[in-house]
């Protein structure tokens, strides 16, 4: 179902990570889209908790089994972060607005989280 345009739309920035595997608690990766042709590899952020489990039913891939978590809720300067240590230049948003299924919204990095701080702001 397509959110009508005057529909504000709310998300809670929510990526699938690695833990590393000798139990410490650092992040090691990031769940990734290879987007050449739109200008680089793009960090994949889900709206919330749902689309992440979502995601991960419906490819069977970067699931708990494998070594994954979700990570829900990040503030537009740790997204932002994630962003930097990556060099990720796009964001990735399977479905968001378009609410198609497969399709994936891309933005500019920088762009998202201006996006993101604005409407905390708003």
């Amino acid at each position: 179902m397509r959110p009508r345009e005057e529909e504000e739309v709310r998300i809670r920035p929510t990526i699938i990570a690695t833990a590393p595997t000798d139990g410490g608690g650092d992040v090691v990766g990031f769940v990734t889209a290879d987007l050449t042709a739109a200008g680089g590899e793009a960090l994949v952020v889900f709206r919330g908790l749902e689309d992440a489990r979502e995601y991960q039913e419906r490819t069977g891939k970067s699931t708990p089994g494998e070594g994954y978590k979700i990570i829900v809720g990040l503030s537009a300067g740790a997204l932002a972060d994630v962003l930097d240590t990556l060099g990720a230049p796009l964001v990735a948003m399977p479905g968001l607005w378009t609410g198609g299924d497969g399709e994936v919204d891309v933005f500019d990095a920088g762009d998202f989280v201006a996006m993101l701080e604005e409407s905390r702001r708003g």
